[in-house]
C-alpha cells in the first residue's frame, strides 16, 4: 500500500515538472517568433560533449562580439615579448 502511495506522489510531481517545461518552451518560442526577422540562429557544439546548443543573437550582438574578440587579440599581440619588472 505504501508503494502505491509513493508511486502516486511521484507521478503527480513528475507531471507538474513536465507541464512547467512545456509552458516555458512555449513562452520562449513565442519571444523568438516575434523577433524572428532580427535574430540569427546558429548551432554551437558544446566543448567536451556531443550535444549542440542553439544560439540566437541580433545583428548588433554579433557585431559587438566580433569587435570585442578583435580588440582582445590586438591587446594580446601588443604585449607579446614584453617582460615585466625591468
Amino acid at each position: 500500500m505504501k508503494i502505491a502511495g509513493v508511486c502516486v506522489v511521484l507521478l503527480v510531481l513528475l507531471s507538474g515538472c513536465n507541464s512547467t517545461t512545456e509552458s516555458a518552451k512555449n513562452n520562449n518560442e513565442s519571444t523568438i517568433a516575434k523577433n524572428q526577422d532580427d535574430l540569427y540562429c546558429k548551432q554551437d557544439i558544446i566543448t567536451g560533449s556531443k550535444f549542440t546548443k542553439r544560439r540566437c543573437r541580433t545583428k548588433d550582438q554579433i557585431e559587438h562580439d566580433r569587435r570585442a574578440a578583435k580588440d582582445m587579440l590586438n591587446r594580446q599581440q601588443s604585449t607579446v615579448g614584453v617582460q615585466g619588472g625591468q
